[in-house]
């Protein structure tokens, strides 16, 4: 799931999505005509479950990282104690969220991309008042969370990373169930008008391919942390430290 092979596919869907979205940038604005052309626009946006939904797609992988982390503070606060999950693994997953969808995609891209979001772009393009801007383009009149790329998209793509590390009896059905919440996650962000094609897959693929090498680095026994416990040592180490008082 995360070796050379997962690599040399995710990097290629990321270069296939980009050329091909980049060069016809027709089927990004006519996803999102589809659902702007219902009466009212966007009609999901005003549906009760498909809020639910959303809100639910927005708490839940917050809730997968507050679980993370607090597997890590019992390996601090109980060393001896044996997670189901390698403690390299749950660094990495945790790396994942902090340099994904904090880093990557919310303090990067979403605020210094200015591509419109479908929901006033398209609107705009119909009446000829702008042009199309297709994914590449980082000039445009959005200021601030703008539409490249989706960031609840890729709060859920880090679950795929999140399920993958479980213990082989439950990985399975966990990166089934993790997949079909990012695909719902995104189908929702284009009906609802916040993103366009590009955004929710470029967003999923930019997420996996830091998973990857994330979960890479740390099961890399070149360098220290990533050697068979020995973050599980260091975090001992960190609560004897705490746990001896001060002689003076």
């Amino acid at each position: 799931m995360y070796g050379r092979r997962a690599m040399f596919y995710t990097a290629s869907a990321t270069l296939l999505v980009g050329v091909v979205l980049g060069a016809f940038p027709s089927i990004d604005f006519d996803v999102s005509d589809f659902f702007e052309d219902s009466t009212p626009s966007f009609i999901l946006r005003g549906a009760a479950l498909a809020k639910s939904l959303r809100a639910f797609g927005m708490f839940f992988p917050t809730c997968v990282a507050v679980v993370f982390v607090a597997a890590l503070l019992v390996k601090i606060v109980r060393p001896q104690v044996r997670l189901p999950v390698d403690t390299r693994a749950i660094v990495a997953v945790l790396l994942t969220f902090l340099l994904g969808p904090a880093l990557l995609v919310n303090a990067v891209l979403k605020e210094h991309w200015g591509r419109e979001r479908p929901e006033s772009a398209v609107e705009k393009v119909e009446k000829g008042e702008v042009a199309f801007s297709p994914w590449w383009n980082p000039i445009g009149p959005c200021r601030s969370n703008c539409s490249f790329v989706s960031g609840e998209v890729s709060n859920s793509t880090v679950l795929i990373a999140a399920a993958a590390v479980l213990p082989a009896a439950v990985a399975g059905p966990a990166m089934a169930v993790a997949v079909a919440f990012t695909v719902m996650v995104a189908a929702l962000r284009l009906a609802f008008g916040g993103h366009f094609l590009s955004d929710v897959l470029l967003a999923a693929l930019f997420t996996h391919m830091i998973a990857i090498l994330m979960l890479r680095l740390m099961h890399d026994p070149r360098w220290a942390p990533g050697r068979p416990g020995a973050i599980d040592a260091w975090l001992a180490g960190l609560f004897r430290r705490r746990a001896v008082p001060d002689p003076s």
